[in-house]
């Protein structure tokens, strides 16, 4: 009965291990896809006229996705189901 104890608290204690490192990855992922939407939304600003044209957006529609401070909720979906 003391090893199979043993082995449980292990087991628990991998298991506890493996959820915090989820977790750590989770928010890593998160910091990276942040800075990666801030460089494409500054982008934005940078494209001249005739490109914002071509993709259908307007200079202020492009100034105001620039200012946003959310992630893509899709985008967001996508890193937990990639960590999980």
């Amino acid at each position: 009965m003391t090893t199979y104890a043993r082995n449980c608290s292990e087991s628990l204690a991998v298991g506890v291990f493996e959820s915090a490192y989820r977790r750590i990855q989770l928010w890593v992922d998160a910091q990276n896809l942040k800075a990666q939407v801030a460089r494409e939304r500054n982008e934005l600003l940078e494209m001249s006229g005739s490109m914002l044209d071509d993709m259908g957006i307007t200079w202020s529609e492009a100034s105001v996705e620039a200012g946003r401070q959310d992630l893509p909720e899709n985008r967001l979906n996508a890193l937990d189901k990639e960590v999980c």
